[in-house]
């Protein structure tokens, strides 16, 4: 259980926890270098909360923090992991979820590649061998 307010977990912490969202909701907070804060995405019932940063390792640059008290059920990576490898439909669904993410990630750069009006994101370059 986290309460309003509450961080699930905070960007200064090495270990995170994996969470399945049973009730309530949370949002992620990316901390900038510059010290600015902004939500870049909403946590409901039904996400998995902390699976894009377990499943790439690294240093955490976001927090997550409680929007409405939250109910959770803590997944360990490895109980996890074994699923996606047992259960071939649990693991589609899990990899959906993260090409939805991604897309979603694309898209934001997309627009506002189009409102700088720029060219050349080294993002959207490709080189042709």
């Amino acid at each position: 259980m986290f309460k309003k307010n509450e961080f699930l977990f905070h960007e200064d912490e090495e270990e995170i926890e994996l969470y399945f969202l049973v009730a309530g909701s949370a949002k992620n907070i990316l901390h900038k270098t510059n010290g600015e804060q902004f939500s870049v995405r909403y946590y409901y019932p039904g996400d998995l909360i902390g699976l894009m940063i377990m499943l790439a390792g690294g240093q955490m640059t976001f927090s997550v923090q409680a929007i409405q008290d939250c109910e959770v059920i803590l997944l360990k990576k490895t109980a996890l992991l074994q699923v996606m490898t047992d259960n071939k439909a649990f693991s589609e669904i899990v990899l959906e979820g993260i090409g939805d993410r991604m897309k979603t990630l694309y898209d934001e750069i997309k627009q506002e590649h189009n409102r700088e009006d720029t060219e050349n994101i080294p993002l959207f370059v490709r080189e042709l061998t």
